[in-house]
């Protein structure tokens, strides 16, 4: 049979004028007629010739070349955010650059107007912009005369007018009208809020934003983050934050397909991983469905540090950040909250 498969394709390429066969071997080291690579061998081609600003090209064993651990410039301008921050010391709970490179990544472009997350919007804005240590410190620090007002409110917030000034170690401060929000006083300490509201106010829902009246009299908003599931509900009697679906238990989570439908406040309400980010599906783990990336080459907590390079895990794949690139000095490895944590040095 195979013989005759064989003349039967020789004679048709005869009536068709001729055929072409490749002699290429795909694996054998050499790139050939109709590869773009061949295992190790990429040729003159890099991430920076094909427009990334940088990362690892790889062939696949199909002889074609494999952008996915290339830096797009998005991805250059995360690390340098990351690596600013960390040497300034602002990363939040000082978790290091893997874990804000993975957060950054995750949170960027996930809407939250929640009062909370708009007051310390322009914060933010400004601390991502930064690309010295100064001028990130002058995004959150009050001024001298600001800076005073703390004594004797150590540990507590105070109001200025609309500044909203926190009096901790590090004094910190944010003008809550750039966001349209006033500065209120309470009992307990200041805040940004909305407007002026009585304690025994109802809350109450305005599409997926739930209304409530702090215990100080400052109204606030919190959004339910309909991306994460939730909407706000006031089918129970009492406006809460609730996934749309029927009630449910913890382990009543599951997948279908790249959605994850999670039990978010005793409701399954539906999350698109994708919107997460691009990489991410729905997958279940040790009987727990949760949103991961789809390559799970390394554990999220692997952190490491050799001859100046940061070696993390981001979105299933172990990446490495050169921080001498970012003008950092080096790295190290810190144990912070029982782990070990790779970051950038001065």
């Amino acid at each position: 049979m195979r013989c005759f498969l064989g003349a039967w394709i020789g004679l048709a390429c005869l009536w068709a004028g001729g055929c072409t066969f490749s002699s290429s071997a795909c694996g054998n080291g050499e790139i050939e007629s109709g590869e773009e690579c061949d295992g190790e061998e990429l040729g003159e081609a890099s991430c920076e010739s094909l427009g990334f600003v940088g990362g690892t090209l790889s062939c696949d064993e199909r002889c074609k070349l494999d952008s996915s651990d290339c830096m797009s410039g998005q991805d250059e301008d995360v690390l340098r955010r990351c690596v600013i921050q960390d040497l300034c010391g602002y990363e939040p709970m000082g978790m290091g650059v893997g874990h804000c490179v993975e957060r950054v990544s995750l949170m960027s472009g996930l809407e939250n107007r929640s009062t909370a997350a708009l007051a310390w919007e322009p914060v933010e804005a400004c601390v991502d912009a930064a690309e010295t240590c100064e001028a990130l410190r002058a995004c959150y620090t009050p001024d001298a005369q600001r800076a005073a007002l703390c004594e004797g409110h150590e540990g507590s917030s105070i109001c200025d007018g609309s500044w909203l000034i926190i009096c901790w170690s590090e004094i910190w401060a944010v003008d809550c009208a750039l966001t349209g929000l006033q500065c209120f006083q309470g009992e307990t300490g200041a805040s940004c809020g909305l407007e002026a509201c009585d304690p025994s106010m109802e809350p109450y829902c305005d599409g997926d934003l739930l209304y409530e009246c702090s215990s100080s009299g400052v109204l606030q908003a919190e959004d339910c983050l309909p991306a994460w599931g939730a909407t706000c509900s006031e089918e129970g009697g009492e406006p809460v934050c609730t996934g749309p679906g029927e009630a449910c238990e913890l382990e009543d989570s599951h997948c279908e397909g790249s959605v994850w439908v999670a039990c978010a406040s005793g409701h399954l309400g539906p999350i698109d991983c994708s919107v997460l980010h691009p990489e991410f599906t729905c997958r279940v783990e040790s009987g727990d469905a949760f949103c991961r990336p789809e390559r799970r080459e390394c554990e999220t907590m692997m952190e490491g540090c050799e001859d100046g390079v940061i070696t993390y895990c981001h979105l299933g794949r172990v990446a490495e950040l050169d921080c001498a690139r970012f003008g950092a000095s080096g790295c190290e490895i810190r144990e912070i909250v029982g782990r070990e944590v790779g970051r950038c040095v001065p």
